[in-house]
């Protein structure tokens, strides 16, 4: 949650045409009215600045105030008590089979991996 801080900061500008929501108004096409354009222009100003910008700004402060302090510093189920056993009971119950999670890992990488090499022989034609 601490990398969405940015992500969600990058969203709340002081100027609305710096905001990613104003492209449509940035790229109104040229058949448009001038009439829709002004109007299409102050509706999307109006979103961004009164409804779109804030809203970002409330879930920022949220995470930043509320979330984070009380989130865990670890990730996955692995790092709970008897995760790793949970997580080898789910990977069983999901995939029907009885390979473990490394031997299944193993088997994504070995599949990208051979993919990547495929890619690669097109790629070189």
């Amino acid at each position: 949650m601490e990398k969405a801080l940015p992500q969600l900061e990058s969203m709340i500008v002081a100027d609305v045409k710096q905001s990613i929501f104003y492209q449509p108004v940035a790229n109104i096409p040229a058949h448009f009215s001038p009439e829709d354009k002004v109007r299409l222009t102050e509706a999307y100003t109006k979103a961004i600045t009164e409804q779109i910008i804030p809203t970002f700004q409330r879930l920022h402060n949220f995470i930043r105030t509320e979330y984070l302090p009380r989130a865990r510093s670890t990730v996955g189920l692995s790092a709970l008590p008897k995760g790793k056993e949970q997580y080898e009971y789910l990977v069983k119950f999901y995939t029907t089979t009885n390979l473990t999670s490394e031997e299944i890992f193993q088997i994504g990488l070995n599949e990208v991996r051979r993919i990547k090499g495929e890619m690669e022989g097109v790629k070189a034609k």
